[in-house]
């Protein structure tokens, strides 16, 4: 799939098996507790306080801790405490692989250096694509923006991984578009290529349940709410001067690498992202 995951980088060199990392991502999941269990089971929060924060959060882009001390639920020296705490005992995929035998220290160091070196390489080769494009900054932003959402509704991480092609876009069937409005008189307009199982793990992510994608957008509608929500609080901290697309008599882009596509993997599956950027229609606010 990517080797851009430290799990897909030792699977496609044969250091690991596909049973070892299961096994390691369930004592992963054991050991890594969520901050706002943490929290109730130190006493800082009430089961409900947790859901208010959670509730909230599909609202905004702050992160759990940040959000309970601005709604007034726990003081920021004592989460401070706790995130300290959680993180000194957080177990990453390559800790629980030494931990569990599947990996010896060589070669526990051996594989971080060469998938920080593959990282290297991945955002070097991004980098390229987003040069020149002349709304770079919000298009990085909305890419970032992606993999907090995706993460968060869809319980995946995800990573820009290269150019979408042709051929990837025949394998992602399911496509939602949204617009959003950015400095200058800017319309950004973005597409979401994805299969079956992406749609259907939002969903499940969303709902609790197993459903088909067609006939059942709300998770993936809600999810591109929610980056809708955090590209509006990044777009009014850009400077108009950073938009300097030109245009044909009439409307169409002309600015060379006025269009960009973006392949995103994550250790299930692939998402498409096609970026165009657009002068807003008269009378829309920027």
């Amino acid at each position: 799939m990517s080797v851009h995951f430290l799990g897909s980088y030792l699977l496609e060199r044969g250091i690991v098996t596909q049973a070892q990392i299961d096994e390691a991502a369930a004592h992963q999941e054991k050991a890594n507790r969520r901050l706002g269990d943490l929290a109730v089971d130190a006493g800082l929060l009430t089961p409900d306080q947790v859901e208010a924060v959670l509730a909230t959060q599909r609202e905004t882009d702050l992160n759990f801790g940040a959000l309970a001390v601005a709604m007034g639920f726990v003081s920021r020296h004592a989460m401070d405490a706790l995130l300290f705490r959680q993180h000194v005992h957080q177990v990453h995929l390559g800790e629980a692989l030494l931990t569990l035998g599947h990996l010896t220290p060589e070669q526990f160091g051996e594989s971080l250096d060469g998938y920080a070196h593959s990282e290297n390489e991945r955002r070097a080769a991004l980098d390229k694509l987003f040069e020149g494009h002349c709304g770079r900054l919000s298009l990085r932003e909305l890419v970032a923006s992606l993999e907090r959402a995706f993460l968060r509704f869809a319980r995946c991480p995800l990573k820009a991984h290269r150019a979408l092609e042709e051929a990837d876009l025949a394998r992602l069937p399911y496509r939602f578009t949204s617009e959003l409005p950015g400095c200058g008189g800017i319309l950004l307009r973005f597409c979401l290529h994805m299969d079956e199982q992406m749609v259907a793990a939002i969903n499940k992510a969303a709902t609790g349940r197993d459903t088909r994608p067609e006939g059942c957008d709300l998770g993936v509608g809600e999810m591109i709410g929610t980056i809708g929500h955090y590209l509006r609080k990044s777009f009014r901290a850009y400077s108009p001067r950073q938009w300097r697309c030109e245009y044909a008599s009439d409307g169409e882009i002309v600015s060379p690498g006025d269009c960009l596509r973006l392949l995103l993997a994550c250790p299930r599956t692939r998402v498409g992202l096609s970026i165009q950027v657009f002068p807003a229609p008269a009378g829309d606010p920027a």
